[in-house]
């Protein structure tokens, strides 16, 4: 069960918002109540947000596998959270955020530009994993 002032809140905010969905729910209507403008959730992800997310999960497992090849993360923030065990919350943590930020966003002009730049920046970046990996099987 949730909490009064939640379930108050969600009254307050959209009353459209059925609080069965919980965390969700809360998430956006706190969003509604900072003015953010917020996609309805039944609508089709944006495909620059699903490329994303694609480009995230092949960077994650193509990281895990150079790490296995014995490569250090290239990200220096990264490198420290791989130094500390937390690599894998850390890196798929924020690539879930960004992507569900994405999508809430989505109608925000800015949001769509920096998701296309970001999408061009993680083709890269696989690219780079793909180019090491074939380099080292061929070598």
């Amino acid at each position: 069960m949730h909490p009064d002032w939640i379930a108050n809140l969600s009254r307050i905010v959209s009353p459209t918002i059925s609080m069965r969905h919980s965390g969700a729910a809360f998430g956006i209507a706190a969003m509604k109540v900072f003015g953010l403008k917020v996609r309805n959730p039944r609508v089709p992800v944006p495909v620059p947000v699903t490329l994303y997310a694609i480009l995230g999960i092949l960077d994650f497992g193509l990281t895990l596998i150079a790490f296995q090849l014995g490569f250090k993360e290239g990200n220096p923030i990264l490198d420290w959270y791989a130094q500390n065990n937390l690599f894998e919350v850390a890196k798929v943590g924020s690539t879930l955020a960004v992507v569900v930020i994405g999508f809430l966003l989505w109608e925000k002009k800015l949001v769509r530009y920096i998701f296309i730049g970001a999408n061009v920046l993680m083709v890269g970046v696989v690219l780079f994993h793909i180019a090491n990996l074939l380099t080292i099987i061929f070598s």
